[in-house]
């Protein structure tokens, strides 16, 4: 058991970590919504109008060898904490965003305030993007002359009032104006699953000390009841529990009591820590519907990116599932040396 224990303490750790790590890489309370068609940029402002999002971004890609993307929006939801070098950006029509790995290819010297020539137009570069090869112009004209490749949605469910906007409210809006989504992320659903393992870990794991020390707490009541009862003629129950051998005893029920009650107190805490942390979905683990339904549709959200290609921000889910497939290959790797290496010790 103690193994076991152990490997839910190393799940603890590296959830933690990637907790962190997703907190700390996407913008509070953002969705991403990939189409499978391209729209007019009226027509999905009135979408996202008519679900009252406020704070939003449009992204269009575009079929090019420059990985070309025409925005429209708040690009520093996709963009905040990426920027590696930047001058004022006015969100003009003539400003570019570069990725520091486009510059490199294609300008001799730092690009950062340079001008960009894109289909006989010049455009100053404003901004040098971290770990980027994409390029990104604000300049809705180029949409007439280009071929688009695929257009997202990043939007905030928050009103004008700060009030969260449902998650499937948004995407039956979506879908109420032809709008339909092929993937879409929320990004504080991936925290709150994060956070969801942990609670599951710590639970088990308190649930584990309350019934280790429950049996060992049994162990010591019955031996100090089986010592007095044999000497309660002789003396009375203080003067039993004051004697040297069984104050000790005493000190091993109070710790174990002590770790029993915190451990239950951090069950029911957790418990309903767990509950409130709701998801966009329900999962029920005895329907095969809904077994079915949880696995078409993580395929096709899986078969959408590996497909249409990962965009920014479901980068960070992907490396998730790396970082948890990784660890149980590891984890599976050493226990099955460890298992060789005990066979192959002489007896």
């Amino acid at each position: 058991m103690k193994k076991t224990v152990y490997a839910l303490l190393t799940v603890i750790a590296i959830t933690f970590i990637l907790f962190i790590h997703v907190e700390s890489n996407h913008y509070n309370g953002v969705a991403e919504v990939c189409l499978n068609s391209c729209h007019a940029l009226e027509e999905t402002e009135k979408a996202l109008e008519q679900a009252q999002i406020y704070d939003y971004l449009i992204i269009y890609d575009l079929y090019n060898k420059d990985n070309s993307k025409v925005y429209k929006g708040n690009i520093n939801i996709l963009l905040s904490g990426k920027i590696k070098e930047k001058t004022n950006i006015e969100l003009s029509e003539y400003e570019v965003l570069m990725g520091d790995k486009f510059a490199e290819k294609n300008f001799a010297y730092y690009p950062l305030g340079r001008e960009h020539e894109s289909n006989n137009k010049q455009y100053r570069i404003t901004a040098v993007i971290k770990d980027s090869s994409d390029i990104y112009y604000n300049d809705l004209s180029m949409l007439e002359n280009q071929n688009i490749k695929g257009q997202r949605i990043y939007a905030v469910l928050k009103n004008k009032e700060g009030v969260n906007i449902d998650e499937n409210t948004f995407l039956s809006i979506l879908k109420s104006r032809n709008i339909n989504p092929s993937a879409s992320i929320y990004y504080d659903n991936l925290g709150k699953f994060l956070l969801k393992i942990m609670i599951l870990c710590v639970m088990t794991i308190s649930l584990y000390i309350i019934f280790k020390y429950m049996n060992d707490l049994k162990k010591f009541v019955r031996g100090l009841i089986s010592g007095y009862e044999e000497r309660k003629y002789d003396v009375g129950i203080l003067g039993y529990i004051k004697e040297q051998e069984n104050s000790e005893v005493v000190k091993r029920i109070v710790l174990p009591l002590g770790l029993i009650i915190i451990s239950m107190l951090c069950v029911i805490f957790l418990t309903v820590k767990y509950i409130n942390l709701r998801m966009p979905y329900r999962f029920n683990p005895v329907s095969p519907k809904s077994i079915y339904g949880i696995i078409k549709s993580f395929h096709d959200f899986i078969l959408y990116y590996l497909t249409d290609g990962l965009t920014e921000m479901s980068m960070i889910m992907f490396k998730i599932v790396i970082v948890y497939f990784g660890s149980a290959l590891i984890a599976a790797t050493v226990y099955i040396i460890r298992k060789y290496h005990k066979r192959k010790k002489p007896e």
